[in-house]
């Protein structure tokens, strides 16, 4: 009894060393999948799960922070330090704004530490609103009324990790003069694509923009706009592009098709 007690005790460390060097050996692999653990958490209300992912000299300020606030996430960039042992996560946060009267979608940059084979997050003290308010307000625009879009939103609805995403949102000039038409948007990765179907675009004449998503890097919840410009008369417009991405390893393949509205 006692030499299988002894057995078993080793085969409960060695699978725990096992699983602390392979975590390891990934570990860019293994921060994405503790990023989403902890904002799944954090979104759900679920803080003392969300604490678990939390870097133990950052408890208390976790914890005396105003929380919720975020209905939606995304991993835009993950930068590992030389010695892979920190890391700086640039995240998407939809995150309502009183004094706009509006959900953004906010950039934050957030701190993690690699301890013992695990990611921790390291929570500062957070800026006073107004430093926020005044680094992501958005300038008065003129609306770009040369434009009928059929829709200027679209919800792919549930997809896997993976899938291409094609969206399409077919447009009408509707002024009296031909008119170019720019689309941009802000990514820090080259798997998203822009652009307009044809320029420039004459009276009456209908064109699309078009929107193409590599969708592998994100998982759960997506939310992307796109930014429009006509000229002349500098009007501009967001298009915006939502839905979910569910983790490949999670979910069963499907066909790899374009969206339709």
């Amino acid at each position: 009894m006692q030499k299988r007690s002894r057995f078993a005790c080793l085969c409960c460390v060695l699978s725990l060393g096992m699983a602390i060097i392979a975590e390891a050996a990934d570990p860019r692999k293994s921060l994405e999948d503790t990023v989403n653990r902890f904002y799944e958490a954090y979104i759900q209300s679920k803080w003392k799960t969300a604490e678990k992912y939390v870097d133990r000299e950052s408890i208390e300020v976790f914890r005396s922070q105003p929380k919720g606030g975020v209905s939606r996430y995304e991993i835009r960039k993950i930068e590992l330090s030389e010695g892979g042992q920190e890391a700086l996560v640039t995240m998407g946060l939809d995150t309502p704004v009183p004094q706009v009267g509006k959900i953004l979608t906010l950039n934050a940059e957030t701190r993690w530490r690699l301890s013992k084979g695990k990611w921790y997050v390291i929570v500062g003290a957070p800026p006073p609103l107004t430093a926020v308010m005044q680094a992501t307000s958005p300038p008065p625009v003129k609306p770009a009324t040369e434009l009928r879009f059929d829709y200027i939103e679209h919800d792919f609805g549930q997809k896997r990790q993976g899938d291409l995403i094609l969206v399409e949102f077919p447009f009408v000039n509707v002024s009296d003069h031909p008119v170019q038409v720019t689309a941009d948007l802000v990514s820090l990765c080259n798997c998203i694509e822009v652009k307009v179907s044809k320029n420039p675009v004459a009276p009456g004449e209908r064109a699309s923009v078009l929107f193409r998503l590599a969708s592998t890097p994100f998982t759960f919840y997506y939310h992307q706009g796109i930014g429009i410009k006509v000229e002349p008369g500098g009007g501009s417009m967001i298009l915006d592009i939502v839905g979910f991405l569910a983790p490949a390893e999670y979910n069963p393949p499907t066909e790899r098709s374009q969206a339709t509205p």
